[in-house]
Protein backbone atom coordinates (compact mmCIF):
# COMPACT_ATOMS: atom_id res chain seq x y z
CA UNK A 1 0.00 0.00 0.00
CA UNK A 2 2.44 2.69 1.06
CA UNK A 3 2.03 6.35 0.27
CA UNK A 4 0.05 8.83 2.27
CA UNK A 5 -3.40 9.07 3.76
CA UNK A 6 -6.41 8.11 1.64
CA UNK A 7 -4.63 5.46 -0.46
CA UNK A 8 -6.42 2.21 -1.03
CA UNK A 9 -5.55 -1.25 -2.21
CA UNK A 10 -8.28 -1.73 -4.84
CA UNK A 11 -7.84 -5.46 -4.97
CA UNK A 12 -10.19 -5.38 -2.05
CA UNK A 13 -8.22 -6.11 1.08
CA UNK A 14 -8.06 -2.83 2.92
CA UNK A 15 -8.08 0.93 2.60
CA UNK A 16 -6.39 3.47 4.89
CA UNK A 17 -7.80 6.87 5.58
CA UNK A 18 -5.78 9.27 7.78
CA UNK A 19 -3.98 6.46 9.54
CA UNK A 20 -7.06 4.33 10.29
CA UNK A 21 -7.42 0.98 8.60
CA UNK A 22 -10.74 0.08 7.03
CA UNK A 23 -10.88 -3.60 6.20
CA UNK A 24 -12.77 -5.52 3.50
CA UNK A 25 -13.59 -2.48 1.35
CA UNK A 26 -14.42 -3.95 -2.07
CA UNK A 27 -14.17 -2.07 -5.38
CA UNK A 28 -17.48 -2.69 -7.12
CA UNK A 29 -16.59 -1.41 -10.59
CA UNK A 30 -16.85 -3.26 -13.85
CA UNK A 31 -15.61 -6.82 -14.13
CA UNK A 32 -13.55 -6.40 -17.32
CA UNK A 33 -9.87 -7.16 -17.22
CA UNK A 34 -7.29 -4.52 -17.90
CA UNK A 35 -4.69 -5.68 -20.39
CA UNK A 36 -1.11 -5.79 -19.27
CA UNK A 37 1.18 -2.96 -20.19
CA UNK A 38 2.83 -3.41 -23.59
CA UNK A 39 0.27 -5.89 -24.91
CA UNK A 40 -1.37 -4.84 -28.19
CA UNK A 41 -5.15 -4.94 -28.25
CA UNK A 42 -5.92 -6.44 -31.69
CA UNK A 43 -9.55 -5.28 -31.79
CA UNK A 44 -8.54 -1.72 -30.95
CA UNK A 45 -5.83 -1.79 -33.62
CA UNK A 46 -8.27 -3.08 -36.27
CA UNK A 47 -10.83 -0.42 -35.32
CA UNK A 48 -8.18 2.30 -35.49
CA UNK A 49 -7.02 1.15 -38.94
CA UNK A 50 -10.63 0.98 -40.16
CA UNK A 51 -11.19 4.53 -38.88
CA UNK A 52 -8.05 5.79 -40.64
CA UNK A 53 -9.05 4.00 -43.88
CA UNK A 54 -12.56 5.46 -43.78
CA UNK A 55 -11.11 8.92 -43.19
CA UNK A 56 -8.74 8.49 -46.14
CA UNK A 57 -11.53 7.49 -48.52
CA UNK A 58 -13.73 10.30 -47.23
CA UNK A 59 -10.87 12.72 -47.90
CA UNK A 60 -10.65 11.38 -51.48
CA UNK A 61 -14.32 11.17 -52.48
CA UNK A 62 -16.50 13.42 -50.31
CA UNK A 63 -15.41 16.76 -51.86
CA UNK A 64 -16.48 15.56 -55.32
CA UNK A 65 -19.81 14.30 -54.01
CA UNK A 66 -20.40 17.71 -52.41
CA UNK A 67 -19.59 19.38 -55.74
CA UNK A 68 -22.08 17.04 -57.44
CA UNK A 69 -24.81 18.02 -54.98
CA UNK A 70 -23.96 21.70 -55.48
CA UNK A 71 -24.14 21.30 -59.27
CA UNK A 72 -27.61 19.78 -58.96
CA UNK A 73 -28.65 23.00 -57.25
CA UNK A 74 -26.84 25.12 -59.87
CA UNK A 75 -28.56 23.50 -62.88
CA UNK A 76 -31.94 23.71 -61.15
CA UNK A 77 -31.58 27.43 -60.41
CA UNK A 78 -30.27 28.04 -63.92
CA UNK A 79 -33.28 26.40 -65.58
CA UNK A 80 -35.61 28.36 -63.29
CA UNK A 81 -33.82 31.60 -64.24
CA UNK A 82 -34.56 30.83 -67.89
CA UNK A 83 -38.23 30.26 -67.03
CA UNK A 84 -38.48 33.42 -64.87
CA UNK A 85 -36.80 35.74 -67.40
CA UNK A 86 -37.88 34.00 -70.61
CA UNK A 87 -34.33 34.38 -71.91
CA UNK A 88 -31.56 31.85 -72.45
CA UNK A 89 -28.96 34.50 -71.54
CA UNK A 90 -30.43 34.73 -68.01
CA UNK A 91 -29.86 31.00 -67.61
CA UNK A 92 -26.25 31.28 -68.84
CA UNK A 93 -25.56 34.19 -66.50
CA UNK A 94 -27.11 32.38 -63.51
CA UNK A 95 -25.10 29.24 -64.28
CA UNK A 96 -21.81 31.17 -64.39
CA UNK A 97 -22.63 33.07 -61.19
CA UNK A 98 -23.60 29.95 -59.26
CA UNK A 99 -20.52 27.96 -60.34
CA UNK A 100 -18.33 30.87 -59.26
CA UNK A 101 -20.24 31.30 -55.97
CA UNK A 102 -19.94 27.58 -55.13
CA UNK A 103 -16.19 27.72 -55.98
CA UNK A 104 -16.30 24.77 -58.37
CA UNK A 105 -13.35 25.87 -60.47
CA UNK A 106 -12.90 22.80 -62.65
CA UNK A 107 -16.40 23.00 -64.16
CA UNK A 108 -17.15 25.71 -66.73
CA UNK A 109 -20.27 26.44 -68.72
CA UNK A 110 -18.41 26.43 -72.03
CA UNK A 111 -16.66 23.07 -71.52
CA UNK A 112 -19.02 21.08 -69.35
CA UNK A 113 -22.59 22.39 -69.69
CA UNK A 114 -25.28 22.49 -72.36
CA UNK A 115 -28.22 24.89 -72.29
CA UNK A 116 -31.03 24.41 -74.77
CA UNK A 117 -34.70 23.76 -75.43
CA UNK A 118 -36.24 20.37 -75.95
CA UNK A 119 -39.84 20.73 -77.10
CA UNK A 120 -41.53 22.89 -74.48
CA UNK A 121 -38.78 22.31 -71.85
CA UNK A 122 -35.86 24.51 -70.82
CA UNK A 123 -32.97 22.07 -70.35
CA UNK A 124 -29.71 22.73 -68.49
CA UNK A 125 -27.30 19.81 -68.39
CA UNK A 126 -23.75 19.52 -67.03
CA UNK A 127 -21.38 16.56 -67.11
CA UNK A 128 -17.78 16.24 -66.00
CA UNK A 129 -15.09 13.75 -65.08
CA UNK A 130 -12.64 13.79 -62.19
CA UNK A 131 -9.52 11.67 -61.76
CA UNK A 132 -8.97 10.60 -58.15
CA UNK A 133 -5.43 9.44 -57.36
CA UNK A 134 -4.81 6.93 -54.61
CA UNK A 135 -1.79 8.20 -52.72
CA UNK A 136 0.98 6.81 -52.59
CA UNK A 137 0.28 4.48 -55.55
CA UNK A 138 0.11 5.39 -59.24
CA UNK A 139 -3.44 4.04 -59.46
CA UNK A 140 -6.29 6.43 -60.20
CA UNK A 141 -10.03 6.17 -60.66
CA UNK A 142 -12.09 8.33 -63.01
CA UNK A 143 -15.38 9.49 -61.54
CA UNK A 144 -18.05 10.59 -64.03
CA UNK A 145 -20.86 12.92 -62.98
CA UNK A 146 -23.88 14.24 -64.87
CA UNK A 147 -26.89 16.24 -63.79
CA UNK A 148 -29.76 17.66 -65.83
CA UNK A 149 -32.61 19.97 -64.92
CA UNK A 150 -35.67 20.44 -67.14
CA UNK A 151 -38.12 23.25 -66.50
CA UNK A 152 -41.44 23.31 -68.32
CA UNK A 153 -43.36 26.43 -69.38
CA UNK A 154 -45.27 26.34 -66.08
CA UNK A 155 -42.15 26.48 -63.87
CA UNK A 156 -42.14 22.81 -62.82
CA UNK A 157 -38.58 21.46 -62.56
CA UNK A 158 -37.49 17.85 -63.02
CA UNK A 159 -33.97 17.03 -61.87
CA UNK A 160 -32.05 14.03 -63.24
Amino acid sequence: MGGGPGLCNWRGLQCRSKGKAETNMQFSGSTHRVSRRGKVNIIGLVMFLAFVGAGYFAWLFVPYQIDYMNMKEVVTSSSLAWYANAAKSASEKKLDEQIRAKEIDYITREDNCDIGESGDLYVVSCSWEVDVYYFPTNYYKTLTYETTAECDKGGMVMLY
